[in-house]
């Protein structure tokens, strides 16, 4: 592309318009951090889409080249930048281009940062033969199960991606005993233990589930939410309301790296 600078770029015979090739080629050197390049093709573009008389383009290659200022952050970028949207959000609002209009306000004036809450305590360990569970300042106790013993290892060890093998050797423990049980990383031995295991552990884990919701709705609201079950099993909590879970003495000691 960079062969070709300072060119109109259309598809077909003239089928429809790409805009200026400068303004693909200041978009890759703002990904490579060559900020001065970026400034020269972006400017380049700026002044093709002028002559060609076509606005659109234009605050499409302003909105890129805000981007780029406000990544460099030199001393004036910020206020170049501030120009260069206000130039584009009102070019849009004229060609009734409202959702462009709308991410280039966007820049401008970004969402407030959400403030991380700080993380609330909860339970899911065996205690005594049953499960005890809390959450939220409610609690429950449960009858010991196999999907119990799986919940526990994926809340031990948010984001970990399990296979149903590893979950199924937690389970002949005592408590939980998370990710050195197994290697999580290896293939099964065969594919036929592994399909078996996957769907064991899936129909355990929705089994247990369905016993937490009746015990705990709002627990178990936050487990299907939050709990995924297929080839490979996973906790994704909402990073904005982090949870520490409390699933025994021998998991805390043995969690991944």
């Amino acid at each position: 592309l960079i062969r070709w600078p300072e060119r109109h770029v259309v598809v077909g015979i003239a089928a429809f318009s790409l805009g200026a090739s400068d303004r693909y080629l200041g978009q890759l050197a703002t990904l490579l951090g060559r900020f001065d390049d970026a400034e020269a093709h972006f400017a380049a573009a700026h002044r093709l889409h002028e002559r060609l008389g076509a606005p659109g383009w234009l605050a499409h290659g302003r909105v890129d080249h805000a981007r780029m200022l406000i990544t460099r952050g030199r001393a004036d970028d910020s206020e170049r930048a501030r120009t260069l949207l206000a130039a584009a959000c009102h070019a849009y609002r004229a060609l009734g281009m409202a959702a462009h209009e709308l991410r280039a306000q966007a820049l401008v004036e970004p969402a407030p940062e959400v403030r991380r809450q700080a993380p609330v305590r909860a339970t899911f360990r065996p205690e005594g033969g049953d499960w005890l569970v809390e959450y939220g300042g409610d609690h429950a106790r449960l009858r010991h199960s196999k999907g119990l013993v799986y919940l526990a290892v994926l809340l031990s060890a948010p984001r970990h991606d399990w296979a149903a093998l590893d979950l199924v050797e937690a389970e002949g423990q005592p408590a939980p005993l998370g990710p050195r049980v197994g290697n999580p990383g290896r293939e099964p031995r065969a594919m036929g233990d592994a399909e078996r295991a996957r769907l064991n552990v899936i129909r355990a884990i929705e089994r247990a589930i369905r016993r937490v919701s009746a015990a705990h709705p709002a627990l178990g609201e936050h487990l299907r939410a939050t709990i995924r079950t297929g080839v490979r099993s996973s906790y994704t909590p909402d990073d904005r309301a982090p949870i520490e879970w409390n699933c025994g003495p021998e998991r805390a000691a043995r969690r991944p790296d």
